[in-house]
């Protein structure tokens, strides 16, 4: 991977930081569960801060301008007042993300400056990499190649007290801001901006990043207008933005000094009409923003939220003005793919899991935008896939996986979770790494890459061979085990016959062995791509499995090897990964076709595929647009505009209403309905084209992205 080198910068930050040390995590990664947010080495004043840089620089007439620059935790971009971008994306300090921009058009002849308002959380949380005061900035600006300007101890920076600490929400995910227009100096990253009275940077010796170029592109960024605006009484204004998006809201105010405006954001209504922002996923999101008295000013929100609907609450003789949505997302091309058919409900599932994922795509594959933030390999497995049907873009797919491999940095196991400092593995998620790899190369034909992560999946398979018994694991103790989620109020594992609480995991159980199977497959997989010789273990580990979970009096499969519960999990797995004996095929379809949807949206995807597995196509489809109760309909009854974490809000104590591992229907409709699959990896050589369900419900067409070119399909 290319190493990105600057040549003359320094990593510069506030006064404060200069002499504080980089905490090492590593430590803390072995801590118990019930520790994984506590960061007692970490001084609680130099959390949630907000840093402003100048570099201010000179130039003559030229050809091209690049600014090269890495900030930690994030930094928005300015050039002579011009807002550019927000970056870099969350990355592992050994492996630290930094981005190249081409700014010719954004700088003229003379004096110009690059403008940084970087923000550093201090928290341990899934969002992102912060918590162990790496904090700062480095830029580096190239006028035809020519250095032109750098980060050093004569750039100015100005620590902001405009953000005032709202209080955190979510799982110590995000600072609510309470922002002070007082506190706050508008034009500052504006050349003529007088900063006299600004400090010097301070160069940090100790800055242990080793940087590398972003291999995914940069945050789009755009406005969201309201598609209605209410008055709910005679100080409160209600917007309705149409859909959930990940963004902040910005308006112009009018008002005295010491003037607060309440600003409420919620992904839906309350009984009375108003925002319900008090959600049911675990976020407050109440901010305010104190007027200084300038005409025209607004509030520069800094992170985001995951929302539909914005209430501001006004103090009498206050107006507001161009309220918009500042959204942001991974660049997503709206309107360049589509999907129609007869049905209006299957139509509207497309359009909810596609929202869903545009929102909740940000630097990675979140799980949601909202209550936590983080990037999930198993949500990731679907996700990842609607993604690059929605967009052709495979980059921030290879940045996730790279992130899980650098996991093991931490920990000897993949991360259920990775490029954050929350440490946690999930045998569950472990066990998905080959897989996503092959559902990587499927569409890029990039053995280099395979042969890259090979390493990291056999180390990671070495780890938990010590928990094997006679081909079976047993006594996981230390990771997660999730078989499905939620598990309250209502058990989506469909009564699963084990006890799936963290430590309390001993003895051995069907989803976790199913799972292991499966990866030990994937990666034979992997190595007869590269080539490689290995030990074939599948078929007798297969042999054990069955003998051990197998009931051949019901031909289905049970929880435990002493249970007689076969939950829809112990029976969809062994169809998945092709392990269940040819007897039990059947059963196992009826059981299927008995229960539904009993289970998460997220183990959907795997009761699906495993259907496509055995031709059961039309069973699908009817699950599909089925209009149970569990179900995606279910989501659209209950107004969803992205697709929900559960089959209703309130089958979970904090349901996200935006998490699109909910969106297994975008590559089954692709995939197994329309048949269309690549005939060799990479897409070379054309695609498939082979619908399979025996009745046409009226057509459908299609329009999807492969690798830079798009598909248009139709069947009549």
């Amino acid at each position: 991977m290319e190493s990105t080198t600057f040549k003359r910068a320094k990593w510069v930050v506030d006064e404060r930081y200069h002499q504080q040390r980089p905490l090492d995590l590593r430590a803390k990664a072995r801590d118990s569960i019930n520790n994984l947010q506590e960061n007692p080495d970490h001084p609680p004043e130099l959390k949630n801060t907000h840093v402003l840089f100048r570099l201010k620089f000179e130039i003559d007439h030229c050809r091209k301008v690049i600014l090269n620059y890495s900030a930690d935790d994030i930094a928005r971009i300015y050039v002579n007042g011009r807002f550019v971008e927000i970056g870099p994306a969350p990355s592992y300090h050994f492996r630290y993300d930094c981005n190249s921009l081409d700014i010719t058009d954004l700088v003229h002849k003379g004096m110009n400056v690059v403008g940084a308002h970087l923000y550093y959380q201090g928290e341990l949380n899934l969002a992102g990499t912060s918590g162990d005061l790496r904090i700062g900035f480095i830029a580096e600006v190239t006028a035809d190649e020519e250095i032109a300007a750098y980060t050093d101890e004569r750039v100015l920076c100005r620590v902001s007290k405009a953000f005032q600490n709202g209080g955190l929400t979510g799982y110590r995910t995000q600072y609510l801001e309470n922002f002070d227009a007082n506190e706050w100096e508008y034009r500052w990253n504006e050349v003529l901006f007088d900063d006299t009275h600004w400090t010097r940077a301070r160069a940090k010796e100790n800055n242990d990043h080793v940087f590398r170029k972003q291999v995914s592109r940069s945050l789009q960024c755009y406005d969201v207008a309201p598609i209605e605006r209410r008055a709910v009484d005679e100080h409160t204004i209600l917007f309705d933005f149409g859909c959930e998006y990940a963004g902040t809201v910005y308006f112009q105010a009018c008002g005295k000094k010491g003037d607060v405006i309440e600003v409420r954001c919620a992904e839906e209504l309350d009984e009375q009409g108003r925002a319900r922002y008090e959600m049911r996923c675990n976020c407050t999101y109440r901010q305010k923003f104190i007027l200084s008295g300038r005409q025209g000013e607004w509030p520069e929100y800094f992170d985001y939220m995951g929302f539909r609907y914005a209430e501001l609450i006004l103090p009498g003789n206050v107006t507001v003005d161009n309220v918009v949505l500042k959204a942001r997302n991974y660049p997503f091309d709206y309107d360049s793919t589509f999907f129609k058919s007869s049905s209006r409900l299957l139509n509207d599932i497309w359009t909810i899991c596609k929202n869903g994922v545009r929102t909740g795509t940000q630097a990675g594959y979140l799980d949601c935008p909202t209550r936590e933030k983080g990037l999930y390999l198993g949500d990731g497995t679907i996700t990842a896939q609607s993604h690059f049907y929605l967009t052709g873009d495979i980059s921030v797919y290879k940045r996730a996986l790279r992130g899980f491999a650098d996991s093991t940095y931490y920990l000897p196991a993949i991360q259920g979770t990775c490029l954050n400092h929350y440490f946690l593995a999930s045998v569950d998620y472990s066990f998905q790494f080959p897989l996503n790899l092959l559902i990587y190369y499927k569409h890029t034909g990039d053995n280099e890459f395979l042969e890259e992560m090979l390493p990291y999946c056999e180390r990671m398979m070495n780890y938990y061979r010590n928990y094997e018994k006679d081909l079976l694991l047993y006594d996981v103790i230390n990771e997660c085990h999730i078989v499905d989620w939620p598990r309250k109020p209502y058990d989506f594992t469909d009564g699963y016959d084990f006890d799936l609480e963290f430590g309390r995991t001993q003895g051995t159980h069907n989803v976790m062995n199913a799972f292991y199977i499966g990866a030990h497959k994937n990666m034979n997989a992997i190595r007869d791509i590269l080539g490689k010789d290995y030990e074939d273990r599948v078929s007798e580990m297969k042999k054990v499995y069955v003998k051990t979970f197998y009931d051949p009096a019901s031909r289905l499969f049970r929880d435990t090897p002493k249970s007689t519960h076969k939950a829809l999990h112990s029976n969809i797995l062994p169809l998945y990964y092709m392990i269940a004996p040819e007897e039990s095929v059947k059963s196992i379809i009826e059981l299927i076709r008995t229960r539904r949807l009993n289970c998460g949206v997220y183990m959907a995807y795997f009761l699906l595929k495993a259907l496509a597995n055995y031709g059961e196509h039309d069973l699908i489809y009817e699950l599909l647009v089925s209009e149970d109760v569990f179900s995606w309909s279910n989501m659209i009854r209950e107004g969803a505009s992205t697709c929900f974490e559960a089959w209703g809000k309130e089958y979970k104590w904090n349901t996200s209403l935006c998490h699109p591992w909910a969106s297994a229907p975008v590559p089954i409709l692709i995939e197994d309905i329309l048949g269309i699959t690549p005939r060799q990896a990479g897409w070379k050589g054309g695609y498939n084209f082979n619908p399979k369900i025996s009745h046409n419900p009226g057509g459908m067409s299609i329009s999807f992205w492969v690798n830079g070119y798009r598909l248009t399909v139709e069947t009549r």
